[in-house]
């Protein structure tokens, strides 16, 4: 009984030691945090440089509105001429 303990002990002991070596590469948990941290600082500053695009955004689609109606009326004015 004793050395069918002893071979069951072993066995989960080279199991034990497979799952170590296999995630002994893997990072740890400072450098996931630091590596976290600094995707979300670059997220932060690609939100940022979107948003400022945006709200250019409004102003050339208000100065497009602006042109558009100047050219229809233009072209109502050159209408009525003819």
């Amino acid at each position: 009984m004793q050395i069918k303990h002893q071979t069951n002990l072993a066995k989960k002991e080279a199991q034990t030691q497979g799952i170590i070596d296999l995630h002994k590469d893997d990072p740890k948990i400072d450098q996931f945090i630091i590596k976290a941290l600094s995707l979300n600082s670059q997220l932060m500053h690609q939100k940022e440089l979107l948003c400022q695009k945006i709200s250019q955004w409004n102003f050339y689609c208000e100065t497009s509105d602006k042109l558009k109606i100047q050219v229809v009326e233009m072209r109502l004015e050159y209408d009525e001429i003819l």
